[in-house]
This record gives C-alpha cells, sequence and structure tokens, in this order.
C-alpha cells in the first residue's frame, strides 16, 4: 500500500512542479516489462498458463481416466501425503478443463487423480488448509486421451490391461485405423497391436 501511495505522491508531485523525474524513476521500467511481456505470449516465446488453488470436492474425474479411483487408498498414495505435508503445498498442478452445465462440479481431472485424492483425504485429516493446485486446459477428448496416455504410459502402478482397454475404447472412438492411432501416440504399430490384442482376452481367462 505504501509503494503505490508513493507513486501516487510523485505524480501529484510531479503535476504540480512540472517535473516528471520522479514518476520515471519509479515507474520507468513497469510499463515496458509488461508490454514486453504480452508481446512474448503473443508470439509464443512464454506460455500464459492458469493455476489456480480450489476446493477438491469442484472437481470430478474424467471418465475415461487411466486410474480407477475407488482403488486409491492411503497406501497407494503415501508417498504423496507425506510430500504435500513435509513441503505444505502441492507442487504439480493436475490438468483439468473446464465443465460447462453442470450443477455439482466446475472441472474435470485429466492428469492428477492421486493428487486429488491425496489432497482431499489431507483435508478430511486435519490439514482443512490444502487446496488442490490444477492447470486449466482447453482439450478436446482425444487430445485428453494424448495428455492423459502420456503421464501414465510409465506408470508402474496402471496394470497393462487397463492400458490395453483404455487404447481399445481410444481406437474406436477418436481414430479411423489403428495406424493412425500409433502415429498419433508415436508409437510402434506392433506395440500398440499387442495392447490391442490384450483387450481382447477372453474375461475367464482374465478371471
Amino acid at each position: 500500500m505504501s509503494k503505490n501511495t508513493g507513486l501516487f505522491d510523485d505524480v501529484v508531485s510531479g503535476a504540480k512542479t512540472g517535473d516528471s523525474k520522479g514518476v520515471r524513476k519509479r515507474g520507468a521500467g513497469v510499463i515496458p516489462s509488461r508490454q514486453a511481456t504480452m508481446k512474448s505470449i503473443v508470439s509464443g516465446d512464454k506460455l500464459e498458463k492458469n493455476h489456480y488453488l480450489v476446493d477438491p470436492n469442484i472437481c470430478r474425474m474424467w471418465s475415461e481416466h487411466d486410474r480407477d479411483y475407488s482403488l486409491l487408498n492411503e497406501h497407494s498414495c503415501h508417498d504423496l501425503i507425506e510430500g504435500l505435508k513435509s513441503q505444505g503445498q502441492q507442487e504439480f498442478p493436475a490438468i483439468v478443463r473446464k465443465l460447462e452445465n453442470d450443477p455439482e462440479y466446475e472441472y474435470e481431472v485429466i492428469c492428477g487423480a492421486r493428487r486429488h485424492w491425496t489432497v482431499s483425504w489431507l483435508r478430511d485429516h486435519n490439514y482443512p488448509q490444502f487446496k488442490f493446485l490444477i492447470e486449466v486446459r482447453d482439450l478436446t477428448d482425444e487430445e485428453a486421451f494424448r495428455l492423459s496416455d502420456i503421464e501414465n504410459r510409465d506408470k508402474e502402478d496402471i496394470c497393462d490391461l487397463e492400458r490395453a482397454r483404455k487404447y481399445a475404447r481410444a481406437l474406436g472412438r477418436y481414430y479411423k485405423t489403428q495406424k493412425d492411432m500409433a502415429a498419433r501416440l508415436e508409437v510402434k504399430e506392433d506395440w500398440l497391436s499387442n495392447y490391442l490384442l490384450l483387450a481382447k482376452l477372453d474375461e475367464q481367462i482374465i478371471a
């Protein structure tokens, strides 16, 4: 508040005396700096990200999320629980997209189910100060699928069968051919083919 007041006093003083040196000394770099920032964003040199801290209760999981949220528990999220307690905050934002015409939720979680579960658990266990850090993006379903796949492809706690079924659903929804899908995911066709074959495995064998 005092800094703003000082700048205001300089402006008034300069107007009375006709001297604008004080104003330039304090604020000379502000407007050019902002202009440079906006120019870099428009030109594509800088990525403008929308990060927010929200109540996890206003976020739901995307229906095509890789992870089975119902299987998350204190044991599977132990590392995140301890990490957030130690750091005092969530370091990496979950990726979400804005929902329209949903009376119960405002955002849909594309990547970050464990982070969402962990923050929710902490808030229910004597850490109400924690909020869910999100990054809002404008994504199509196909873009959301690819983003989720990139983040979770190497996660060991997501089984091959879950991943295979996800790929099988995506092939029918977002891609015309297996070749198109492999190209978009930047994987080899035979690698993808093995997963698609796994998705067709008989339920009795799986059981």
